[in-house]
């Protein structure tokens, strides 16, 4: 049998739980192809996997789903970037050699040498007369499409309209900020100091270091609220909130956030706080194909912190854990 070297986490805890060791080397079904990954990237998904660090009040529910003692999922990645390798027996869309790239989601998989995906799921070409390195299409998927929901689908942005964007330097914040701005909005960012040259770069209109000054104080209000980070009150958004607007959260801190996005969505008033998730599945190879062009047209940059060796993978686990990680903290493959 066939053998790859893949990280491999066998037990809940800290980065330095994720090991580097040859395993079987997955054989694609009829409908899959078997893609040797160039590209991959830790995201915050990764991260809660691990730990679990999962909101408070809900590691149980966190265990349930991932495991109760120890992860399912052994090998961990959500999106990447490669080289088709081989096609099962059914598949016409792709063929041996080509270049693609997605995401395989909660299916995980990509923190190895090679991934076994469906093919009408997450997955598509790369663009063929791209410039761009694996590394760029392989942080691509997770930010670009789950910031692509938020910003285009659940607020439904449109010229004019004043976002603010809490965690604006992060994997999430950076792609919001120039899809925002993509579609006529003005931006202000909220980060630290020393990031506001990166999210002005980005295209943001007004940068808000938080650690000077909180978003929630001032006099300005917003349409939409992205808060990337989880850590904004809704009853403190309120009151910077316009009539009609929105706090939308990527994450949120515990079971009791939750709970009041439930009661919102029931009793609440004109202010709406809402949370969501991107459906990852066939429809998302029209959300990949749409940010591709956006990269291609150069209306889209990746913002990569740090590139690491796959044998080096615990230090992007620590830099994502540590949460002040600029963009997306890529790994290298091949």
């Amino acid at each position: 049998m066939s053998s790859m070297k893949a990280a491999v986490i066998r037990k809940y805890g800290g980065p330095e739980v994720v090991h580097l060791e040859t395993i079987a080397k997955p054989s694609p079904t009829n409908k899959q192809v078997l893609v040797r990954v160039h590209s991959t990237s830790v995201t915050t998904g990764d991260w809660r996997v691990i730990g679990p660090n999962a909101p408070a009040g809900m590691s149980f529910l966190f265990r349930l789903a991932f495991g109760i003692t120890a992860p399912r999922k052994k090998v961990l990645g959500q999106e990447f970037a490669g080289v088709v390798e081989e096609v099962g027996a059914a598949v016409t869309e792709f063929k041996v050699g080509d270049q693609v790239f997605g995401t395989n989601d909660v299916n995980f998989g990509a923190h190895s040498e090679f991934l076994c995906i469906d093919t009408d799921y997450a997955i598509i070409h790369k663009p063929t007369n791209s410039n761009m390195k694996m590394s760029y299409f392989g942080a691509l998927a997770f930010g670009g499409v789950t910031s692509l929901y938020f910003v285009r689908d659940m607020a439904k942005l449109k010229k004019g309209d004043k976002i603010l964007i809490n965690g604006a330097s992060g994997c999430l914040g950076t792609f919001a900020i120039q899809l925002a701005k993509y579609y006529g909005a003005h931006v202000t960012a909220v980060c630290s100091g020393k990031n506001a040259a990166l999210v002005k770069d980005l295209g943001a209109d007004k940068v808000i270091d938080y650690k000077e000054e909180n978003c929630t104080d001032g006099s300005e209000k917003y349409d939409i609220i992205y808060d990337t980070v989880g850590n904004l009150k809704f009853s403190d958004s309120k009151k910077v909130l316009t009539e009609n607007g929105q706090l939308l959260t990527a994450v949120f801190e515990g079971f009791g956030d939750l709970r009041k996005i439930m009661w919102n969505s029931m009793f609440g008033g004109k202010k709406k706080y809402r949370t969501g998730t991107p459906p990852i599945g066939k429809g998302t190879k029209k959300d990949l194909e749409f940010l591709a062009q956006l990269v291609e047209e150069g209306k889209l940059k990746v913002v990569i912190d740090s590139e690491f060796p796959l044998e080096k993978i615990s230090d992007a686990f620590r830099l994502v854990d540590s949460g002040h990680k600029r963009g997306n903290a890529v790994v290298v493959v091949k």
